[in-house]
């Protein structure tokens, strides 16, 4: 007789609801409790169609990093079993890395029987998420286990990464399977690699491998497992122990600018330098970078600071700040054009003594234009560009417009006019401050806003408040004299926020926002004026070489989805909140400061 599987999003439901396009989830889809609240409960239920008799129930589920769920499974109404789902697997959201399963042994099932898995939100951060249950018939006899060879698994054994560390998802037991449905565990394993290497294999099938100093090439160490009914079965790990031999690819990241004429400011621009194992900082100075441009200008940039991250979960391992001096005499209208910027040949090296060849990494345009505007004691028009200029009227009667900038108009003497009809939106104005500003949708009485993000935006917490940054936001534009309308299929915070719609969903990942944008096609059913983007703090949970820019891909894909969906929208991007180390780990904060730091360049 064989194994049943009941996917959970078949089984009736009561207080939970269905998530799809879960690709790591059995049938693609798991079910999560509706509510969040302390002591929010659901059931999913089943009537048992198959032979009556003794069973192992296996029930598999989602144990999330921020809170308690307790689990009942019941049949026919006795509770047969309960435990509490509170581990920290590495997520805050249902994962590929936090599925766990429990077994049940010795359930008796008869024809009809009503099977039952309830569950009880005991701490507001996690939300119960079910995959399937699954049965096994107690008398059927025990099928040994298959354990399968492991590969894939890579070390560059130089700076920070001496050993390799990996977890219980990508574990030696993470492709074994077992037929009868048992608990795995790692009965023994080699503790010395066939080069020499030094292993540490835990019964859960996690391990540390430390290759042999100064070794590179492939290793190997074999692992026997047990279903803890008498079946085992060995396999053999191979990890690859890389040399490295390629030297880093550096990429600028500068932007136009415009400078005033007669001014000293220096420009300030930023390369990032790519490698496998790490920048030797002994070789960024100021003889990496040269910048070449118009009226014959050639100057070595000066380095002016180097940041190197040796967190192997972001994509870049050295990030260097470089800038150009005026010329003598300062800017001058001649130096408006294109700068080209190339590294110098044999400057900058990795640890392992690659050296990058010389290249041009690309350019950036440089306009130097006028920065005061005066006029003289007649009467005058004075028009600003696209820099902050102040416009001094002096004498006459005079008409000060702006421009594109932020402006300060000094009238002087005689009757003078600030000329805002360039404002196709009209302006604000404050006659006791003398400040003005041009609304963004002053042509609309009622503009829709949309707070998109996790759980910030959602403001679910106590701390730092409920309702989070919307609060404050709804205030301000109440203090302005605004009237907007915020939008969203969710609703909450506290009594001063006189608008609590939003879309802030708890533990949601960037992906999981844009999944839920489209399956739900809340942007062409809210149709918003503004939407506010914050998002990324969930992805911060996630590892690997290439994960920053997974994120800023993903936030890519997702910016691309709201435009093409509400192409006359505004797409205010903010950047996530900091992320405390003590309890967040210093990965997940460095991640976090190095998102938000080059939030600007996407």
């Amino acid at each position: 007789m064989s194994s049943i599987r009941i996917e959970a999003e078949s089984m009736t439901l009561t207080g939970y609801v269905v998530e799809p396009n879960k690709s790591f989830a059995s049938g693609r889809a798991i079910v999560a409790t509706a509510q969040t609240g302390l002591g929010s409960s659901g059931t999913v239920s089943t009537s048992f169609t198959g032979t009556a008799g003794s069973y192992t129930l296996r029930v598999g589920y989602y144990d999330e990093n921020d809170g308690i769920v307790q689990f009942t499974v019941l049949v026919d109404g006795t509770a047969v079993e309960s435990w509490m789902a509170d581990q920290n697997l590495g997520s805050s959201n249902a994962a590929a890395t936090n599925f766990v399963l429990r077994s049940i042994a010795g359930v008796t099932l008869n024809a009809n029987s009503l099977i039952q898995v309830q569950s009880t939100i005991l701490n507001t951060g996690e939300l119960a998420r079910l995959d399937y249950i699954e049965l096994f018939p107690s008398n059927a006899p025990n099928i040994s286990p298959v354990a399968n060879d492991d590969s894939g698994y890579t070390i560059v054994p130089l700076l920070r990464e001496t050993s390799l560390d990996v977890n219980v998802a990508n574990g030696v037991l993470s492709n074994d399977t077992d037929a009868d449905g048992d608990l795995l565990t790692v009965a023994a394993s080699d503790s010395t690699s066939a080069q020499g290497g030094t292993v540490v294999v835990n019964t859960n099938g996690s391990f540390t491998y430390t290759p042999r100093a100064n070794f590179s090439g492939t290793d190997s160490f074999t692992y026997t497992i047990s279903d803890g009914k008498g079946g085992t079965d060995t396999a053999i790990v191979s990890i690859n122990v890389a040399a490295d031999q390629v030297a880093p690819t550096p990429s600028l990241g500068a932007t136009d600018k415009s400078i005033g004429v007669g001014s000293n400011d220096p420009y300030v621009f930023t390369v990032r330098y790519l490698d496998d194992t790490g920048i030797d900082l002994t070789t960024l100075n100021s003889q990496d970078i040269r910048v070449t441009g118009p009226n014959g200008f050639n100057q070595l940039a000066t380095l002016v600071s180097n940041f190197t991250n040796f967190d192997w979960m972001s994509s870049y391992r050295a990030s260097a700040s470089y800038a150009i001096t005026a010329p003598a005499g300062g800017w001058n209208s001649a130096n408006s054009g294109l700068y080209g910027i190339a590294i110098e040949s044999n400057q900058v090296s990795d640890a392992s003594g690659n050296f990058i060849t010389g290249q041009l990494l690309g350019s950036v345009q440089l306009n130097v234009l006028p920065v005061t505007f005066d006029s003289t004691d007649g009467d005058e028009t004075l028009i600003g560009n696209a820099l902050n200029n102040p416009l001094n009227g002096f004498g006459g009667n005079d008409t000060l417009w702006g421009g594109t900038g932020n402006n300060v108009l000094n009238g002087g003497d005689g009757i003078d006019t600030a000329d805002y009809s360039q404002s196709a939106r009209g302006v604000i104005a404050n006659l006791e401050t003398g400040r003005s500003a041009s609304a963004l949708y002053g042509a609309l009485s009622r503009p829709k806003i949309l707070p998109l993000g996790d759980s910030i935006t959602a403001g679910d917490h106590t701390y730092p408040v409920p309702g989070a940054y919307r609060t404050r936001l709804w205030q301000q534009f109440l203090t302005e004299g605004l009237t907007i309308d915020f939008v969203g299929s969710r609703s909450n915070g506290p009594s001063e926020l006189g608008d609590k719609d939003h879309e802030g969903r708890g533990g949601f990942d960037i992906l999981d926002i844009r999944n839920i944008l489209t399956s739900q096609n809340l942007l062409n059913t809210y149709q918003p004026d503004v939407v506010l983007l914050m998002i990324g703090s969930n992805d911060t949970v996630f590892t690997g070489p290439t994960l920053l820019n997974d994120m800023f891909n993903d936030l890519s894909s997702l910016i691309d989805t709201i435009t093409q969906s509400v192409p006359n929208a505004h797409v205010v991007v903010g950047s996530i909140g900091p992320l405390n180390p003590s309890n967040r780990g210093s990965s997940r904060a460095q991640l976090g400061l190095t998102f938000n730091a080059f939030l600007p360049e996407l």
